[in-house]
């Protein structure tokens, strides 16, 4: 018995079926049409899989071509990495960009930056899709005739890479229903100094030197002094419009002050004058009236004055780096750093962070057209520099450009002259 049982056990063994009972079975994976940037990259790897896709320079350290579905911007709108915006898709082309791009490329989305009568910008913020929702959505497109018919989508997009399209391999490869194109992904050089990835020393690898690192610190530090004056002079900036709106409301109300600076109603003044008059005695005290309407104004006004504090230029830096820390997906190499120093030698990752949120500072709703062109113009050509050193110099002379001009206008303003207001 022994003799024939044995080839049919190992026949047994060797089988289909003995395999699912003997191997160890993966466990189930959760799945979601939302995935992002890493996953895009692994598409791209997978679809240029040779040595000559791996050839890396300092000045070009990735050559791995990607597909991206393009959604068109104004060019003010533009992001860096970890801003996010929400957008409302209505469209029966962005909706079919929107599915394209969660199914296809793991919800990834190429930002066209539409500059004038230019076109639209090679250079490329990529966002990932972080949520949506649907809003009287049907399957079938139910055309109303002017591109629209099944509801909307609401995204929420988050900044977290940038990348060129590829012009010598065609540039746009598809412009309907909607754009996509063929794309290299910008990345930061990796080093301070721009020497390439790594230093071999000794046959090891070393990280940053200590001293391009307290380069990086200092500057960063710089920038933050710059944000901490900046966050003051915008307070009493903010103070001096305040007062002169109130000014403005007074004068056309027909308010008055007496000389110890007390709000005065035009009208109680007639009222006290006339009633004196009828009394025929005149006091030799003057005039002298406070309510407290002036009192409650006052706190109101302080009020709002403190609301405005939780959202001065300080916070939303903070608030900024936060996000790019976040929103980064890039990979760094460990730094060996002096423990004396460590309170003030900042990592690579917090200076590319930093290098960042020195441009998501800005109240934009405040600027006039001019200010915002051009601090949409430091935006571009932040997100052309790979040079995390090159990107925090340019933030730190922004912050002074910034700070060079609320200098003027506080000291034309100090004068105390209302009429100077609209040339301000």
């Amino acid at each position: 018995m022994k003799g024939p049982l044995l080839p049919t056990l190992l026949l047994i063994l060797h089988s289909p079926l003995a395999s699912a009972f003997l191997s160890p079975q993966p466990s189930s994976r959760l799945t979601t049409s939302l995935h992002g940037l890493s996953e895009w990259r692994e598409d791209a790897l997978s679809s240029a899989y040779t040595l000559d896709a791996f050839t890396t320079t300092p000045s070009h350290p990735q050559t791995i071509t990607g597909t991206v579905p393009i959604l068109p911007f104004p060019f003010n709108d533009i992001l860096l990495p970890g801003q996010t915006k929400q957008l409302n898709l209505y469209e029966e082309r962005f909706h079919l960009l929107f599915d394209e791009a969660t199914t296809t490329y793991n919800s990834v989305i190429g930002m066209g930056l539409l500059s004038g009568n230019s076109g639209m910008m090679t250079l490329l913020p990529l966002l990932e899709i972080e949520s949506f929702t649907r809003k009287n959505y049907d399957p079938r497109w139910r055309s109303k005739g002017d591109g629209m018919g099944n509801g909307e989508i609401i995204v929420t997009v988050r900044c977290v890479g940038r990348a060129k399209i590829v012009s010598d391999e065609g540039g746009l490869e598809q412009e309907e229903p909607f754009m996509k194109a063929k794309v290299v992904e910008v990345v930061d050089e990796k080093g301070l100094n721009g020497v390439g990835l790594v230093k071999e020393k000794g046959g090891g690898v070393e990280g940053e030197t200590g001293n391009e690192l307290e380069v990086g610190s200092l500057i960063a530090g710089n920038i933050e002094m710059l944000i901490l004056s900046l966050a003051g002079m915008e307070h009493r900036w903010n103070e001096w419009k305040v007062e002169m709106s109130k000014k403005r409301e007074e004068k056309a109300a027909g308010v008055i002050r007496d000389e110890n600076g007390k709000e005065i109603s035009r009208a109680a003044v007639n009222a006290q004058l006339e009633a004196l008059f009828n009394k025929d005695t005149i006091p030799t005290t003057g005039v002298s009236l406070e309510t407290n309407e002036s009192h409650d104004e006052n706190k109101s006004s302080n009020d709002k004055n403190g609301e405005a504090d939780m959202n001065d230029r300080r916070s939303r830096y903070f608030k900024a780096f936060e996000d790019a820390k976040i929103a980064d997906t890039q990979g760094y190499i460990s730094q060996n750093i002096d423990p004396s120093k460590s309170t003030t030698i900042r990592s690579l990752k917090d200076l590319t962070a930093i290098s960042w949120a020195v441009f998501c500072t800005d109240d934009v709703t405040q600027m006039s057209e001019q200010d915002e062109i051009q601090h949409n113009v430091f935006k571009i050509q932040a997100l052309d520099h790979t040079n995390v050193l090159q990107r925090l110099n340019l933030g730190a002379a922004m912050l002074r450009m910034e700070m060079k001009k609320l200098k003027a206008k506080l000291a034309l303003a100090g004068k105390g002259n209302e009429e100077k207001e609209e040339e301000i």
